[in-house]
């Protein structure tokens, strides 16, 4: 019955989302049961007020002692009870003491639902940023990081307004009902005629609302699709521009920004017919039934008296508040639907991401990492992405060794990025195990693995906060002295000596422009200041000149005496000092050894490093050839 009311006044969607979002309603269901009862305070309130007038109506001014009650068959109240003179001062003072009391109530009935959105918002945007920094690296990467944002921003706020709006919703249903059981404990004839207007009514209106939907529907789709050929436009504008194309564009974007003003005015067109259409149609319906059955009522009887009509009428203006607000309340929810129902998705696919192969092992060993220097190897290894993905590694054998310099280097699409995030346990090897020692690093535990482990990108970021939180990951427990240590280590101490506020200067925002050499070093302290055992440099020094890049190289070795150090390097500057370079060519190491032992065999190494030699001797030589014309 539930589903068949969820289905014919909202929609399936709808259905899907309400049922999947009771275990946050029950979380609050004291909330919910509240709002019950603050219904009930509601109509109470409105019924003795209603009472209170009935009682000045029809009370006698001939100077009888006793009052009649209208409603209650002979029951009456004393006259002198409120004074012979000041019934009507008592009277006035009554009603407005309930309608405040009843507005108190209404209130209520809008900030507790309120007070729920917000405190929802919050704990869903604090689950997010945990399943958004959560060990599945590679969903994360896949996916736009606009998404990522607007998930956590905009659709946890709209899954909370919605959780609000069905709150709301019920407490609009609990007072109409509340009013239509008065209704039928009242006036039993009276109130079939208005539970029959009731139901032709929303009958009618719920096609308004559907077609409400269709249109609103159709136009999130429609700004979707604007927005999207706009970033477009924005990202390929100088394509754009240099074929000349800017009349299409402007033309495509004009024909979608019509599509979307037709559609905004249907809506508006239908939205605003809803509420004066049923209010209307209502008052009409209900006011003609009565009128056609006191007609057909015999001359000498009377199916109602005035005091009776009043309250009648009153109850039907108080009911129809509440019927036009839910069919409001339905198109909203019906608005918010579609941001609910993707949060909602997005957050099955983060719980089934978060349970991922590894955690169950990682559960079941308890050991603790040994804090000697260890070898790390990858024996045999062969992995692939997906459970059936094709491999991108074949039995890759590599050895990093304390206090030396590995390179890794490879065309594109060779298997080097696989190598970083199967070291940094991102993924798991299919075949081949990944050893410190002989021990296999499955069964460490992830989060200290991953503490024995730095990795600096070419495109690392820069927080918003001071250099020293930069350096440190606003890691309070890190001491001042290790982390101007670290920035002395990386080569960025004396541009931060020279600094107004040194250490506690802010960037990351447009407080302080870095170049990409200072953002590079600032990213080596990060990764020194946490003492690693195996530091990996992805790119990490391409903003260096060479002497520069040589430098710090020299001075990690110097300093960091039992740190392994693996280079992913395209340019070869970087590694004509490593100790073993690792050539890896369609997922498959084809060549190791060190710089002049590659150099002299003659192989894929020395193609790409003649390559890259000859590249570099053609843009040397392009400004003396623009020179001399």
């Amino acid at each position: 019955m539930i589903s068949f009311v969820l289905r014919y006044f909202f929609s399936e969607r709808f259905e899907w989302v309400f049922y999947r979002s009771l275990p946050y309603l029950m979380a609050f269901k004291g909330t919910v049961i509240s709002l019950v009862f603050i219904g009930l305070a509601i109509v109470a309130f409105d019924i003795v007020s209603a009472g209170v007038v009935a009682v000045l109506a029809i009370a006698p001014n001939d100077g009888a002692t006793q009052i009649p009650i209208p409603l209650l068959a002979e029951v009456t109240i004393p006259r002198d009870l409120v004074g012979a003179d000041n019934l009507l001062l008592v009277s006035i003072g009554l009603i407005v003491l309930l309608q405040i009391l009843r507005e108190g109530m209404l209130y209520l009935s809008q900030y507790l639902p309120a007070k729920l959105a917000a405190v929802i918002e919050y704990e869903l945007k604090k689950k997010l940023t945990e399943n958004l920094v959560s060990d599945d690296h590679e969903s994360i990467k896949s996916a736009k990081k606009n998404d990522l944002i607007l998930q956590i921003m905009n659709y946890s706020s709209s899954f909370s307004n919605f959780i609000s709006e069905v709150v709301l919703t019920f407490n609009v249903l609990v007072v109409a009902v509340l009013y239509i059981f008065t209704l039928f404990i009242l006036e039993p004839y009276p109130f079939l005629v208005v539970s029959l207007v009731v139901g032709i009514v929303l009958f009618l209106t719920n096609k308004l609302v559907t077609v409400q939907e269709e249109i609103g529907g159709k136009l999130r789709q429609t700004n979707l699709t604007y927005h999207d050929r706009l970033h477009d436009v924005v990202y390929g504008l100088v394509e754009v521009i240099m074929n000349n194309r800017q009349a299409t564009f402007l033309e495509r974007q004009d024909q979608l920004a019509g599509n979307i003003r037709r559609d905004r005015l249907w809506l508006a067109l239908v939205s605003s017919s809803v509420s004066p259409l049923q209010r209307g149609l209502g008052l009409l319906m209900i006011g003609g039934i009565l009128i056609l059955l006191d007609v057909l009522t015999p001359p000498n009887e009377s199916l109602l008296t005035i005091e009776r009509s009043l309250l009648v009428l009153f109850l039907v203006v108080r009911l129809y508040g509440p019927i036009s607000q839910f069919n409001v309340n339905r198109s909203s929810l019906l608005n918010k639907v579609v941001g609910a129902q993707a949060l909602l998705e997005f957050m099955d696919k983060r719980d089934v991401a978060k349970a991922g192969p590894h955690e169950p092992a990682l559960q079941e060993k308890k050991c603790t990492y040994r804090e000697e220097t260890d070898v790390i190897q990858l024996n045999g290894v062969t992995c692939g992405y997906g459970a059936e993905g094709a491999p991108i590694l074949h039995d890759v054998n590599i050895s990093l060794r304390p206090n030396t310099v590995t390179a890794l280097v490879g065309p594109s699409g060779a298997g080097k990025s696989t190598v970083i995030k199967l070291l940094t346990r991102f993924l798991d090897p299919a075949k081949g195990t990944i050893t410190v020692s002989g021990r296999d690093i499955m069964e460490f535990p992830l989060e200290q693995w991953r503490l024995t482990i730095s990795m600096i990108q070419q495109h690392g970021h820069i927080f918003y906060g001071t250099i020293a939180e930069n350096i440190s990951m606003f890691d309070s427990g890190i001491p001042r002295s290790r982390i101007v240590q670290a920035a002395e280590n990386s080569g960025i101490s004396d541009y931060i000596d020279n600094l107004p506020e040194g250490y506690d200067t802010v960037v990351g925002g447009k407080d302080i422009a870095l170049s990409g050499g200072q953002r590079q070093k600032i990213l080596i302290a990060r990764a020194l200041v946490r003492r690693p055992k195996l530091l990996i440099l992805d790119e990490a020094t391409s903003a260096q000149d060479a002497l520069s890049e040589n430098e710090i190289l020299q001075r990690l070795k110097e300093n960091y005496s039992d740190l392994a150090i693996l280079v992913i390097a395209h340019r070869f500057s970087a590694i004509r000092d490593a100790r073993e370079i690792y050539v890896l060519e369609n997922g498959r190491v084809v060549e190791n050894g060190s710089w002049n032992d590659l150099m002299k065999r003659g192989g894929l190494f020395r193609e790409m490093a003649e390559l890259q030699s000859l590249e570099k001797a053609e843009n040397s030589r392009k400004p003396a050839a623009r020179s001399d014309s």
